[in-house]
C-alpha cells in the first residue's frame, strides 16, 4: 500500500482513515485486544489505535470531534459484533469517501474456511452517507490468524521525514536570526 499524501500535508503522510485501514489493512498486521468494555484494535501501519467502546457511559454526540476515526460504538447481536461508527471529518482523499454526517456500521463474525479449516474474521463494512452516495457502498473482507506473527514499525520512510525535520529546523533557524 503506499501511504496517503495529501496536498496539505506538504508531503509527509497523514493518518490514514478508519474506511482507507478497513481496505488497505488486508495487506498488514493488527492486534485486537478484547476487553468488556473496550475492543482495542492496533495496527502495524503507522502504528495506529482505534477504540470501540461498548459498555459505560455513551458520550454525547454534540461534544464529538470529527475525526479521521470519528467515534465507535460497538454491541453484540447474537455472535456478531456490530460498530457504529458516527464524528467523522469528511475525507474525500481516501479509498471511499464520505461527509461529516456519514455513519460507517461494520458486521464481525468468526467462522472457518471450509477448505483449510483456519478460523477466519470476517467483516462487512457498509458506509452510510447521502451527500455522497445514492445507495450505501458495502464491502466484505476476511482475515487470519497469523500463528506466531508479529507486528512490525511501519512508519513514512525515514529520509524523508527526517529531510522535512531538517527543513523546518532550518526555517526556525533563519526565522530566529532575522
Amino acid at each position: 500500500m503506499k501511504p496517503v499524501i495529501r496536498p496539505d500535508t506538504n508531503g509527509v503522510v497523514a493518518r490514514t482513515a478508519l474506511e482507507r485501514r478497513a481496505v488497505d489493512g488486508v495487506f498488514f498486521f493488527r492486534h485486537i485486544d478484547m476487553q468488556p468494555e473496550q475492543i482495542t484494535i492496533i495496527y502495524e501501519a503507522h502504528s495506529e489505535v482505534r477504540r470501540i467502546y461498548l459498555a459505560g457511559p455513551k458520550v454525547d454526540p454534540a461534544d464529538l470531534i470529527p475525526s479521521r476515526d470519528g467515534y465507535s460504538t460497538g454491541r453484540w447481536e447474537g455472535d456478531t459484533l456490530v460498530v457504529e461508527t458516527t464524528a467523522l471529518k469528511e475525507s474525500v482523499d481516501q479509498v471511499a469517501a464520505h461527509s461529516e454526517d456519514a455513519r460507517i456500521v461494520e458486521r464481525y463474525r468468526l467462522s472457518r474456511d471450509a477448505r483449510t479449516g483456519r478460523r477466519l474474521l470476517n467483516a462487512e463494512v457498509t458506509i452510510i452517507d447521502p451527500t455522497f452516495y445514492r445507495k450505501p457502498p458495502t464491502f466484505s473482507l476476511s482475515w487470519a490468524p497469523l500463528e506466531n506473527g508479529r507486528m512490525l514499525a511501519y512508519d513514512c520512510t525515514e529520509p524523508d521525514w527526517d529531510a522535512h525535520l531538517d527543513a523546518l529546523r532550518e526555517k526556525r533557524r533563519s526565522t530566529a536570526s532575522r
